[in-house]
């Protein structure tokens, strides 16, 4: 019984892993990522369910702006309100076109909603000690109950 693998496996924790020097992958090309972002919108077009794809990419004096939905997102069978949602997602990425046209009041508006989760995603990570021993497992207000 061969264990070479065994003798040649090193444990080590996952920060390690990903301050190995051997580990870190080369930089991906502009075309490179423009060729898998182009495969994703491809795919994006046949898959039947629901999915929005958006992507803003600088190049050579142009931002190129993508914007693709599956069919399947306002797709409705009745009283089914998740299209609401998705038509709202939909509307905060469109809208996000303006800011790359110098829109004053959306770049605005992006930046305080960025700014605005920011500050929630960082309140549910830290909790409070204190409020940890009174019970509480971190923001308990409707909106981060969501």
């Amino acid at each position: 019984m061969d264990n070479t693998e065994e003798k040649n496996t090193q444990t080590c924790t996952p920060d390690e892993a990903c301050n190995n020097p051997a580990a870190e992958q080369a930089l991906v090309t502009e075309e490179e990522l423009q060729k898998a972002i182009d495969h994703v919108v491809d795919l994006v077009g046949r898959y039947d369910g629901r999915v929005v794809v958006a992507a803003f990419i600088e190049g050579d004096n142009t931002t190129r702006r993508i914007f693709r939905v599956a069919n399947e997102v306002f797709a409705s069978n009745g009283m089914n309100t998740k299209i609401y949602g998705w038509t709202g997602a939909c509307g905060f990425l469109l809208k996000a076109n303006e800011c790359f046209d110098r829109n004053a009041k959306t770049m605005g508006e992006g930046v305080r909603l960025f700014l605005e989760q920011q500050q929630k995603e960082k309140m549910k990570r830290q909790m409070n000690p204190i409020a940890a021993m009174l019970g509480f497992t971190g923001c308990v207000c409707e909106e981060c109950e969501d």
